[in-house]
């Protein structure tokens, strides 16, 4: 097993080499990662310290298309007197002429302590501290970064000669990676967590309250190649951290063709999208990724979830979710409550829409599935799903470019598309794109139970001899698929050791129904059976 920083450390604050601003190390300075922690006494005032000692990579360049674009930056701060509720600490970067500082203290009281703190290296600055910067500059103008730190704002005065502020090991990157295992000795959230917090002290994941908390990304399975990693958890909750992180930094990506992801009872949930909606948290399996697991999770707050060949979510429960794109992934009896979805988007981007199965949907705006173009010219089976809650009448529509923007299946594949609804489903709401058309065919099953074994079963359209389905050799109980509204028929069953059964003019049910022979036999027909 391995847990590698995605990114590297850019100072330990071990040394007070480099540093402008502060004092350095006071006798009393508790270190929190190392052997020590750089600090000064800030009595009711703003104070500031940033180093040139950064790690080889320095200068960075954080600009789009940059060598570390993309990366954030998260630093250990700590205080032992109050501080101002909204600058009480900043996270400091310059590149010796120009300086600027984000506001990273949060919207939670804080207190004191040791904590990290995370900021989006592309968000705007909350103040120039020196140069010709702008606010609004970044990434662009992070092209050259040679100084980084950061500083506080105290509001008590105190007495004494003590660091009352401090900063400790402050590192560049996008998260972990965790690599390795086997399935007796698999890889958890607890590998991640404990990696992180016993001894190298990175801070982008830790546990809280029985959870974990996410600061960074986690990324599953080697970097390149295909070496065997397996990662296996149950019964874990994880949570995402409110920071000032940009979109998509925050996901769980895994790839590997060695690599084996499996998640049971997974509860997994951003902590406030709605005050810092790129907190989102991503899934991300990528194309070559072996297999990928979910059993009965609860996902919550998602931003984008992407699924491949070899993706099952099983019973998952997807609640306030923005986007998931299947990529012929398996969705197996899974309930998708209130997506973050508006007028005319989609929740589903679906190219194998067979293989969404059981699935419930429930939500009041946009849409659940959308064809993709790869479904165009296909009869697909929807089995088992249903659909709550979305806008005008279900069922068959003729006209490309038509349907409210809230229809619960958007058929964008610029071609015509059968849906045959099985199992129980329920008829969507139809919505086409250009040059699409839908028809749905409402299928019900008929269920005969209790018949004797290996029984030949045969179903004709009533009064002819047009065989409409059957079977040479039974088990206990036979189904019979129809549409809704067809007419009757005739039901024959031959044993060699019985008299045969007939039902004549049987009239299908307008629902799934499942009636034991025995029931059958109680009813009244025009011709009972012999």
């Amino acid at each position: 097993m391995a847990v590698t920083l995605v990114g590297e450390v850019a100072n330990n604050c071990d040394s007070t080499t480099g540093f402008t601003g502060g004092t350095g190390f006071g006798t009393d300075d508790a270190a929190w990662e190392g052997t020590a922690a750089y600090g000064t006494k800030a009595s009711a005032t703003t104070v500031e310290f940033y180093t040139t000692s950064l790690s080889a990579a320095a200068p960075y360049d954080f600009s789009s298309g940059g060598t570390e674009a993309g990366w954030h930056m998260i630093l250990w701060s700590n205080t032992k007197t109050p501080v101002n509720a909204t600058t009480g600490l900043t996270i400091i970067v310059g590149n010796g002429t120009s300086r600027g500082r984000w506001n990273v203290i949060g919207d939670d009281p804080y207190t004191g302590g040791w904590q990290t703190r995370v900021v989006d290296m592309a968000r705007d600055f909350d103040l120039i501290a020196a140069g010709s910067w702008t606010l609004a500059g970044n990434p662009a103008q992070l092209t050259a970064i040679s100084q980084a730190g950061g500083g506080f704002t105290t509001t008590t005065s105190i007495m004494g000669s003590f660091n009352n502020v401090q900063i400790d090991q402050f590192t560049l990157g996008l998260g972990l990676r965790v690599d390795g295992g086997s399935v007796g000795a698999p890889n958890t959230f607890d590998t991640v967590k404990v990696a992180d917090q016993d001894g190298t002290l990175w801070g982008w994941w830790s546990q809280s309250n029985g959870a974990y908390l996410g600061k960074g990304g986690l990324y599953i399975g080697p970097s390149t190649g295909s070496a065997t990693s397996v990662f296996n958890d149950s019964a874990f909750s994880v949570n995402f951290a409110k920071e000032l992180v940009g979109s998509g930094f925050y996901q769980i990506n895994s790839r590997g063709a060695g690599t084996d992801v499996t998640f049971n009872l997974a509860n997994i949930s951003s902590a406030d999208v709605e005050l810092l909606p790129f907190s989102r948290w991503s899934l991300t399996n990528q194309s070559d990724l072996n297999s990928f697991l979910d059993t009965n999770g609860t996902w919550q707050k998602s931003d984008i979830l992407t699924l491949h060949g070899a993706s099952t979510c099983s019973g998952t429960t997807m609640i306030d979710c923005r986007r998931l794109v299947q990529n012929s992934g398996l969705l197996d009896s899974c309930t998708i409550i209130g997506p973050d979805r508006g007028d005319g988007q989609s929740f589903i981007y679906s190219d194998y829409p067979h293989r969404i199965e059981r699935c419930d949907f429930i939500q009041s705006s946009g849409h659940a599935i959308e064809l993709s173009p790869l479904a165009s010219g296909k009869t697909i089976t929807f089995v088992g799903n249903s659909f709550t809650g979305f806008e005008g009448t279900a069922g068959t529509n003729a006209t490309p470019n038509s349907g409210p923007t809230n229809a619960a299946v958007f058929n964008n594949s610029s071609g015509n598309i059968t849906l045959n609804i099985t199992g129980g489903g329920t008829s969507p709401i139809i919505r086409n794109g250009l040059g699409a058309t839908t028809t749905v065919v409402a299928t019900l099953t008929l269920t005969l139970s209790d018949i004797v074994a290996n029984s030949e079963v045969r179903v004709y359209t009533a009064g002819t001899t047009t065989e409409l389905d059957g079977i040479e050799s039974s088990s206990t109980s036979f189904g019979f698929d129809f549409e809704n509204g067809d007419p009757n028929v005739d039901i024959r069953i031959f044993h060699i050791d019985y008299l045969p059964v007939k039902l004549s003019n049987f009239t299908l049910p307008t629902v799934d129904a499942s009636i034991p022979i025995q029931q059958i036999f109680d009813r009244n027909y025009t011709n009972p059976p012999n």
